[in-house]
Parts: C-alpha cells; sequence; structure tokens
C-alpha cells in the first residue's frame, strides 16, 4: 500500500479534486437566470401605454420569474420550504388559479418537471403580442423570444447541475 501513495502524490489529487470542485461551483453560479435583459427588451419591444401592452409586459415578466421559481424550487431546499406546493405560488402571486389547473393537469399526465411550461406561455404571449401589433417586426419579436429561450436554457443548466453529482469515487 505504501509503494502506491509515492506513485500519485497526494496533493496531485487534491488539486484536481478543489479544481473540480470550484469548477462546478462557477459553473453553477454562471447558471443563475436573471431575467433583467428580459424586462428591458419587454419595456423596449412591446410598445404601448395602454392597459393591454403593460398587461403583456407584467405577464410575460411574471411566466419567467414563475419559471425560475420553479427551477429553483426543484434544486434548493430552502426555496422548497417556502413554496412546498403550487398553491403557494398563488398565494405569493407568481401564478393564477387557471394556471395552476393547468400545471395540475399536466402533473396528473406525467411527472417529468413542468419548469417549461411558463415559458412556453411567455413565448406565445410574445408572439400574440406581434399578432396584435404590439411589437412592431419580426426582428424585435425574436430578440424577445430567444431571451426567454436563453433564460429557458439557463435554468436546464441549473436541473443539470443539480441532477449530476461529482462521482463517489473522488
Amino acid at each position: 500500500c505504501g509503494h502506491f501513495r509515492n506513485l500519485i502524490p497526494i496533493s496531485f489529487v487534491l488539486g484536481f479534486y478543489v479544481s473540480l470542485i470550484v469548477g462546478r461551483w462557477w459553473g453553477m453560479y454562471q447558471s443563475i437566470p436573471w431575467p433583467d435583459t428580459l424586462c428591458i427588451y419587454l419595456a423596449t419591444h412591446i410598445q404601448g401605454t395602454d392597459a393591454r401592452a403593460r398587461m403583456m409586459r407584467c405577464t410575460v415578466v411574471r411566466y419567467i420569474n414563475l419559471a425560475i421559481l420553479m427551477t429553483f424550487v426543484m434544486i434548493a431546499p430552502g426555496v422548497k420550504k417556502n413554496f412546498p406546493g403550487l398553491q403557494q405560488l398563488v398565494d405569493a402571486g407568481y401564478m393564477t388559479e387557471n394556471e395552476k389547473a393547468i400545471l395540475e393537469s399536466l402533473e396528473r399526465k406525467t411527472h417529468e418537471h413542468k419548469t417549461y411550461v411558463p415559458f412556453l406561455w411567455a413565448s406565445k404571449l410574445v408572439d400574440r403580442a406581434r399578432r396584435e401589433g404590439k411589437i412592431k417586426d419580426d426582428i424585435a419579436q425574436k430578440t424577445v423570444t430567444d431571451e426567454v429561450i436563453k433564460i429557458r436554457g439557463l435554468c436546464g443548466e441549473l436541473l443539470g447541475w443539480d441532477t449530476y453529482n461529482i462521482p463517489l469515487v473522488y
């Protein structure tokens, strides 16, 4: 046993492990989604001061915040403690009773995570804003939709980081 100790220095193994842990932590940190850019795009591209335009902007942001929160509920025990069920999300104003009913209906059909659903709702609302003339051109719509997709990708990365742990061999 002492013979093998000299073959691989412990400092090399420890350095590799620390590098792996710090790299993993940094990857998680970089995967945290921030909706700020999307909010700027919405304020810029969904034009109008009327109630309908304002409602569209606010609803897209609410859907994105809901999706991010649903992701955090799945990966962070502290968030799960504060939002153990869909009713708490309704009570906090992140979703409506109708949206809760849709998610519950999906839950009865499959037990896969539903974090993609609010992203779908947000994308459909952006599409509706374009059709109603609130978004003036296709490029603006694509800009907003691409940001929604980027945030969805970051939430997916967080779920991936949570799903795949460092093997116990290390």
